[in-house]
């Protein structure tokens, strides 16, 4: 069992609970007094003193003794009476005083009697007759207790870290003293909590040990539970304060996701490529049967003008090959091509009426120079 004095020196323990022994005018004190690790004691045991107040019987006797030395030689009728009277006054406030009992606030006390326990006590002032002793003091107050577990494997073989912060009470003063001691207890809430705990991994894979903080621990809870109910203890809550598999994991998992999230950008930048390509492909398609809508339009409205006007279409022809005519007769080296038989009255018809066009002009000039 881990104690301390005062002080704050306490034995050799590595455990989170201790326990201090000071008289029980100092208790209140003790449960408000850190370790220099940091802990508060949650069981004080109080110093085997009496109770009855030593100093003021020993000032009535000295009272009384002084009144009878004096009595003669001074020969006084109310000395010795009030002497009598002071001393009773100061042993009746010795004996009453052991009579009551102060319990420091937030820790319930336990009386026993020659060594066997009668009854456990609340906070402030009891009266207790003299022959009860207050054997033990215990905290009402919530106590954390950390559990921490390390290279604990997974489902998947890999080894993972947690840590855990739960906070319980002692509600039954009776069952905590007299089945185990506060050392003790340490060593069985520890074990219990890391059993709990090491069987809770090996049930996740090292990816879900990441998510750990956010699981519901109400199973935890009842698991740990069960094994400090014989104690009187009652677990409040269970926190997983850290919980994460080895480095070297969590950077492979880190350059997996890094992976997945450039594939799934290139897959996106794909996507929209295609989407591009679809889209100027598309566009291409809307303009091409734009066009066609466009010609065959166009052609529509031409087949309804040759319907009105048949033989503006020759017309359009011979002018068109009048035309061509013309610029192949600008050039002396044009050679003329004949395709079909009648192709040939109709060129020399062209040439005939472009001789004609020639000599016009020159026709004109002759003309205007005979008048004058």
């Amino acid at each position: 069992m881990s104690e301390q004095t005062i002080s704050g020196q306490p034995n050799s323990s590595n455990g989170q609970l201790t326990q201090v022994r000071v008289p029980l005018e100092d208790a209140a004190f003790a449960f408000s007094q850190r370790d220099e690790t940091g802990r508060l004691p949650i069981i004080v045991l109080p110093r085997r003193v009496s109770r009855i107040q030593v100093a003021l019987i020993l000032y009535a006797a000295i009272i009384l003794a002084a009144a009878l030395l004096l009595d003669e030689p001074v020969d006084n009728a109310w000395l010795l009476p009030l002497s009598i009277l002071v001393a009773i006054v100061l042993v009746v406030l010795a004996v009453f005083r052991s009579f009551i009992v102060q319990i420091p606030e937030g820790a319930n006390g336990l009386l026993a009697r020659g060594g066997r326990y009668i009854r456990t006590i609340g906070s402030g002032s009891q009266f207790v007759m003299p022959n009860i002793n207050v054997s033990h003091l215990v905290t009402r107050r919530i106590i954390p207790f950390d559990v921490p577990v390390s290279e604990a494997p997974t489902r998947d073989d890999v080894r993972a870290s947690i840590d855990t912060l739960l906070t319980f009470s002692i509600d039954d003063p009776y069952k905590f003293i007299y089945n185990i001691s506060a050392d003790d207890f340490d060593k069985v809430l520890q074990a219990s909590c890391q059993d709990a705990l090491r069987t809770l991994i090996r049930s996740l894979t090292a990816e879900e040990v990441v998510n750990l903080q956010r699981k519901d621990t109400k199973e935890l809870m009842a698991t740990i539970t069960k094994d400090v109910e014989p104690y009187g203890v009652t677990i409040h809550h269970i926190v997983i304060t850290f919980a994460q598999p080895p480095a070297e994991f969590i950077h492979s998992q880190e350059a997996r996701q890094l992976a997945v999230v450039q594939m799934v950008a290139e897959e996106e930048q794909q996507r929209l490529a295609m989407q591009r390509q679809k889209g100027t492909a598309e566009l291409a398609r809307q303009k091409v049967l734009s066009d066609s809508a466009t010609e065959a339009l166009r052609l529509e409205e031409l087949q309804d003008q040759l319907k009105k006007f048949p033989t503006a279409s020759q017309f359009d022809l011979q002018r068109a090959r009048i035309q061509v005519a013309q610029a192949l007769a600008g050039n002396t080296r044009a050679m003329l091509q004949v395709g079909r038989v009648d192709d040939i009255p109709q060129a020399l018809i062209l040439r005939d009426s472009l001789q004609d066009q020639e000599a016009a002009p020159a026709d004109d000039g002759k003309d205007a120079s005979q008048t004058q």
